[in-house]
C-alpha cells in the first residue's frame, strides 16, 4: 500500500513539469490579478479604517462644535460689519 502510494507520488511528480507551461497570454491575466488584488486590498483598508474614523471625527465636531480661537476677521464687503468712518 505505502508502495503503490509512493509510485503515484513519483509518478505525478515525472509529469508535472508539463503543466508548469505559462502561456503568453497568463502573463498579462497574472499581472491584471495581482493588480485588481492590491485595489480591493486597499480599498478594503479605507472601507474599514478611514470610514469610522471619519464618523468619530465627525462625531467630536457635533458634540462640541467648531471652536474658534480668535473672533472671525471683520469684512469690508457690503453688509459687512465695519464700524462707521469718522469724517474728520
Amino acid at each position: 500500500m505505502i508502495g503503490q502510494i509512493a509510485l503515484m507520488l513519483i509518478h505525478a511528480g515525472l509529469w508535472s513539469n508539463q503543466l508548469l507551461y505559462i502561456g503568453p497570454g497568463m502573463d498579462g491575466s497574472t499581472v491584471s490579478l495581482v493588480i485588481a488584488f492590491l485595489i480591493s486590498f486597499f480599498s478594503f483598508l479605507v472601507a474599514i479604517i478611514w470610514y469610522p474614523i471619519k464618523k468619530v471625527i465627525a462625531f467630536f465636531k457635533r458634540i462640541f462644535g467648531k471652536q474658534t480661537p480668535h473672533p472671525p476677521a471683520k469684512t469690508d464687503t457690503i453688509g459687512g460689519n465695519l464700524p462707521a468712518k469718522d469724517k474728520a
